[in-house]
């Protein structure tokens, strides 16, 4: 019996025509503590990156998909001005 999530994930491979689907399930780790950090919390820490790994940070974020419409993308779009680029 799939649970609700399993039916979903199912559904979506489906549409996208997948046969198979990895899934790995990871906990959350800020400050090596098992906790998801809040918004304050990563916008602090995105501050004080070093210029290299900020810019490594905002080429990431950036390119991240359009659909990854968190609060921490929204709150980082709005600290950083970090808008998301196309990828092609």
């Amino acid at each position: 019996m799939q649970n609700e999530t399993e039916v979903e994930i199912s559904r979506w491979a489906g549409a996208m025509g997948l046969d198979v689907v990895v899934l790995k399930i990871l906990k959350p780790r800020f400050t090596n503590q098992e906790r998801t950090p809040s918004t304050d919390e990563v916008v602090d820490y995105l501050r004080k990156l070093s210029h290299e790994e900020q810019a490594n940070a905002a080429e990431y974020i950036r390119k991240a998909p359009r659909q990854i419409d968190t609060d921490y993308r929204r709150r980082i779009e709005q600290e950083f001005g970090w808008s998301p680029v196309s990828v092609i």
